[in-house]
């Protein structure tokens, strides 16, 4: 696809300070860890979202919607790992691990399915736009 606006940026990096939003990643879980739990139930954070020049890709229209369907796919991707790890957790007898790796399982699912709603500036609206 050859697209190097994100490591021109120096976003390519397993290190999680790159990734950081002040106000999504910071602000935000510090509200819902300070709020009543009535408030801070319904937010949401963020990171940064990943820069990307569809001028750049060979195919811009359809590997505009291969990025744009990448972050919900590897939640898919995660969540079956996750189920998988589950049952083998569940295999020998290790049942709190499966709960967890069920409630991962579940809330990668649901950020799947949220990544896919067609809001403005949203993955989902660029696959629709496109």
């Amino acid at each position: 696809m050859r697209d190097d606006t994100a490591r021109l940026q120096g976003r390519v990096s397993l290190n999680p300070i790159v990734h950081i939003d002040p106000i999504g990643t910071v602000l935000l879980p510090l509200m819902m860890i300070f709020l009543s739990p009535g408030i801070s139930r319904f937010m949401i954070g963020w990171a940064k979202p990943v820069p990307v020049n569809p001028y750049n890709l060979r195919n811009p229209r359809r590997d505009d919607i291969l990025v744009t369907m990448a972050g919900p796919a590897m939640n898919l991707v995660l969540a079956v790992a996750l189920v998988a790890l589950a049952r083998a957790g569940l295999l020998i007898q290790l049942k709190p691990i499966a709960v967890v790796c069920l409630q991962f399982a579940s809330l990668s699912l649901l950020l799947c399915f949220f990544n896919l709603i067609p809001f403005r500036r949203w993955t989902a609206r660029r696959c629709c736009e496109t």
